[in-house]
């Protein structure tokens, strides 16, 4: 699948507004507003994860048990 221009972008809009498809043409605008900003620069680089796969999850995690005093507060037992 290539890549959407601005160009392409620019043909569709005009199909767009000869059939006065208003909402479509602003749904458009919003979605690809990246297109139309001379200025935008797509991030080169790319964010790693912090936590690694074997690191496990909460429900992994030993189980904790409490009391409840007679006012619902909750203690480690």
């Amino acid at each position: 699948m290539e890549v959407m221009t601005p160009q392409d972008l620019g043909r569709i809009l005009d199909i767009l507004m000869e059939k006065e498809e208003t909402d479509l043409i602003t749904k458009l605008r919003i979605h690809f507003e990246e297109l139309f900003d001379q200025d935008y620069h797509p991030s080169k680089r790319i964010k790693k994860e912090k936590y690694s796969e074997s690191e496990g999850s909460a429900e992994e995690e030993e189980e904790y048990y409490t009391i409840e005093d007679e006012q619902g507060f909750l203690s480690l037992a």
